[in-house]
């Protein structure tokens, strides 16, 4: 399972404009997914891989692809140490096709090891010796939160405002005002500025103000930039 290049690892799923299921170029408009179809087909592999997990006791796992390589790393209960396992991509096909291969040669390593020795920690043990260790700090597979302003992100973009900051602020009133006020005084027509992005500018005040008064949130969890497993899930979690 040596990769040609491991030192392609962190080009991850989310760096371009991708699809995070077969990575191909996604049309405008399309956010994540090529179509509905890929992304059923990408995950129904990625649980195979669940009962690996559990038997190799994995508390994180994760799984990442780019043009060379197939990615899982795993942080079992009993150990520090991310193992990483890599497996090279056949040219021209989808990591689907290559994830039933990447499986099904763990999967063996698995049995025989627990056949030879009768004993599930023996296998367990077999498997992650085929691992490299000290590539990725165990924290990268921990999940994290991502907190999303629901229906006003585009508004935020206008007036130049990040969310984080604006979660963060302790008077986000005054927060918003900051920056529109910050806006208007290059875009206003008084000072030289363009109308229709004035209005624009100021459209995207008042709905932020609006959304203020009854904000919505919505919590998303995972990895940035990779599909991730958590012990007691069957779910994995998509790329953040």
């Amino acid at each position: 399972m040596e990769p040609r290049d491991i030192n392609l690892y962190p080009d991850t799923v989310k760096r371009f404009r991708i699809c995070q299921c077969c990575g191909i170029p996604l049309d405008r408009g399309r956010k994540k997914y090529c179509s509905s179809s890929c992304k059923e087909e990408f995950v129904f592999r990625l649980k195979w891989f669940n009962n690996l997990l559990r038997a190799v006791n994995a508390r994180y796992a994760t799984f990442f692809f780019n043009e060379q390589i197939l990615g899982l790393n795993i942080l079992p209960y009993s150990s520090e140490d991310v193992y990483s396992f890599f497996y090279n991509r056949t040219p021209g096909k989808r990591p689907i096709y290559d994830m039933e291969k990447m499986l099904f040669l763990l999967g063996e390593i698995w049995w025989d090891k627990l056949k030879n020795y009768g004993n599930r920690d023996a296998a367990c043990r077999g498997v992650l010796k085929q691992a490299k260790t000290h590539i990725f700090n165990k924290n990268i597979l921990i999940p994290k939160e991502k907190i999303s302003l629901v229906g006003v992100s585009k508004h935020l973009g206008c007036l130049k405002i990040n969310r984080l900051d604006l979660i963060a602020s302790e008077d986000p009133y005054a927060f918003v005002k900051r920056a529109f006020r910050k806006s208007i005084l290059k875009y206003h027509p008084d000072m030289g500025g363009d109308e229709k992005t004035f209005i624009k500018i100021y459209n995207s005040y008042q709905n932020v103000i609006k959304w203020l008064k009854h904000p919505r949130y919505a919590s998303t969890r995972g990895v940035p930039g990779q599909w991730c497993f958590e012990a007691g899930k069957t779910n994995w979690y998509a790329p953040l």
